[in-house]
């Protein structure tokens, strides 16, 4: 038991050393908003200006860890690949971001997304996101082969057009 302790505890070491860091809180949002009162960013926020994978888990990641259960080993396996597959993304000039806690907001190009993970889906996983694509996401724990896959394919190769046929 005390080795799966401390392979539990390397591994959520390693995710929060292999990510970049949430930008530090600020007062008000410098982005375009409907209602009068003033936006409060926390690290929930993550401003988008280029390939960028956030890797979301819920924020009782501490106590899931120390359970014995399938949520501490997700949560190991989360750790673990994510670490795994950041100096690969980074190579690629893709940028990694964990966020603890929900709802995610996604600011891209002045534009604020507010995403929440499905209620019958997992609270962790990978939201993939660059200027001008379309969003995709992903639930659970993925490899790092998976990660970097995920991210060649709806980050950095350029989408398809249908070819027109005259």
């Amino acid at each position: 038991m005390p080795l799966t302790w401390c392979r539990l505890a390397l591994a959520w070491a390693a995710l929060l050393a292999c990510t970049e860091p949430a930008p530090p809180p600020a007062r008000t949002a410098d982005v375009p908003r409907a209602a009068a009162a003033p936006v409060r960013r926390d690290s929930t926020w993550v401003d988008v200006t280029g390939p960028t994978l956030i890797a979301f888990y819920p924020s009782n990641a501490a106590g899931l860890l120390d359970s014995a259960g399938d949520a501490g080993t997700a949560l190991d396996d989360f750790g673990y690949y994510l670490a795994q597959a950041s100096d690969s993304l980074r190579a690629l000039d893709v940028r990694v971001v964990s966020v603890t806690g929900q709802p995610l907001h996604i600011v891209t190009d002045g534009r604020v997304t507010e995403f929440r993970s499905a209620r019958d889906s997992a609270d962790l996983g990978y939201y993939l996101v660059a200027p001008g694509r379309s969003a995709v996401v992903l639930y659970g724990a993925q490899t790092d082969v998976d990660l970097i896959d995920a991210a060649v394919r709806h980050l950095l190769v350029p989408p398809a057009h249908p070819t027109r046929r005259e």
